[in-house]
């Protein structure tokens, strides 16, 4: 169940990742982006900036290496894939000290 009101602190910008993290359909990361703008033949086409795998959003929540101080300061040992539907805030937080609010 996803907290009503929850994402009122969050900036416009935040609460589109968050909604496109829940449908998983996210050009905030590299795999996505590659899929709708037709580079999947690049070579480094989809690839995270941070590790050099494949950006997919259980990657970038879950197990990027570059982004694990970050993921396990503010979800723990909770699981980030359920986080965002219950904690919506949290996930915020963690877009936010990861830098991905601020990628262009």
């Amino acid at each position: 169940m996803i907290k009503v009101g929850s994402e009122e602190s969050m900036t416009k910008r935040e609460q589109a990742i968050l909604a496109r993290f829940r449908t998983g359909h996210t050009p905030d990361l590299a795999w996505y982006r590659a899929l709708i703008t037709h580079t999947q033949d690049e070579p480094e086409s989809g690839l995270c900036e941070g590790c050099g795998k494949t950006e997919t959003l259980k990657h970038y929540l879950t197990s990027c290496p570059s982004t694990e101080d970050d993921r396990y300061s503010i979800f723990g040992t909770d699981d980030p894939m359920e986080v965002m539907f219950t904690e919506p805030q949290r996930v915020a937080d963690f877009i936010r000290k990861s830098g991905l609010v601020d990628r262009d």
